[in-house]
């Protein structure tokens, strides 16, 4: 026999490679005519599974005995099938009776209820009806009432803004009024003229000499010099006052007087109190029925006061022109 070696099995293993412990199997070389190892291997697990399938091929074909039962083994059989089918017998029939009695039932329920259920209906419908035709027509009379009950106040409202209205307007009237009157009398009256120039003379410290006096070309025509003591008082006409204006001037006196001004100062006393005593009588008494002309009354009342404090106005100065008579010879 031929000596045969691998190629590559040309290294040998060292002793000192060999760890401690571990276990060396010797290597046989394979003749030529053997079969591997791995092959051997193989066949014999082959053989092994196909003894395996046989074995289970045998144990299928053997028929399986079964041991006759015994008569009280089929009394037991028959009264556990008989008790069984009448468990499920009773069940079922639960099962039915219960279905029908439930069909029946609802039925018999379904129409009862339906006919209740309309009578019912009937009645609370009916109910509704009649709550929401009360409530509908409450609503709208409530509606109407809110509609007169504004309306009314618009009108009251009206009412007394006119009322408020009527003292300013009867007081701008009183104003005017005053105003064209003591405007006439400046220029058709010397006493007026000469009232008003004492009014400002009045404001002159005492003492005082060489007084400049400068009035309105208007004014200055129609003044009565004769009652003034022309030494002292120099008159003088200046363009840039008005009819009821004048200016003084001394060495240490400066006096404007302007009689717009005095009757403005006079009216800021009057108006107040004529506003006062109008407001008085002209608050609304909503309670009791409404008036057709609410706006007479507080004419009828403001008139006299009016006339009054016109009267006092003209004491007054009736009392200032005689007041003034006994200054002239004191000036002289």
């Amino acid at each position: 026999m031929a000596d045969y070696r691998q190629n590559h099995h040309f290294h040998p293993i060292a002793s000192e490679e060999i760890k401690e412990g571990e276990e060396v199997k010797p290597w046989r070389l394979p003749f030529w005519t053997e079969k591997p190892a791995w092959l051997i291997e193989k066949e014999k697990q082959e053989q092994q599974q196909e003894l395996a399938k046989e074995q289970v091929l045998e144990q299928q074909d053997e028929p399986e005995t079964f041991p006759l039962p015994t008569a009280e083994e089929l009394e037991n059989i028959r009264r556990e099938a008989y008790n069984a089918g009448l468990e499920q017998g009773l069940i079922e029939g639960r099962q039915q009776g219960e279905q029908q009695g439930y069909e029946q039932g609802l039925q018999q329920g379904l129409e009862e209820g339906r006919q209740k259920g309309e009578q019912e209906g009937r009645q609370q419908g009916f109910a509704t009806g009649e709550a929401e035709g009360l409530a509908q027509g409450q609503q709208q009379i409530q509606q109407a009432c809110e509609r007169l009950t504004r309306v009314n106040q618009h009108l009251q409202a009206n009412v007394v803004e006119r009322d408020q209205q009527l003292p300013d307007v009867l007081a701008g009237m009183i104003s005017n009024l005053t105003e064209q009157l003591l405007g006439h009398e400046l220029s058709v009256s010397e006493s007026a003229i000469s009232g008003f120039l004492q009014d400002a003379l009045r404001e002159i410290p005492a003492g005082e000499k060489n007084i400049q006096v400068y009035l309105s070309a208007s004014d200055l025509t129609h003044l009565d010099k004769s009652g003034f003591d022309t030494e002292v008082l120099h008159f003088h006409s200046d363009p840039a006052l008005q009819p009821g204006e004048c200016r003084l001037q001394s060495s240490q006196t400066l006096v404007e007087y302007s009689l717009s001004d005095a009757l403005s100062q006079q009216l800021e006393q009057f108006i107040p109190r004529l506003l006062k005593a109008a407001s008085n009588s002209l608050v609304p008494d909503f309670d009791r029925e409404p008036q057709f002309d609410p706006v007479a009354e507080p004419v009828v009342e403001s008139e006299p006061e009016a006339a009054s404090e016109s009267e006092a106005d003209s004491e007054s100065e009736a009392g200032s022109e005689s007041s003034s008579q006994p200054d002239t010879p004191n000036a002289e």
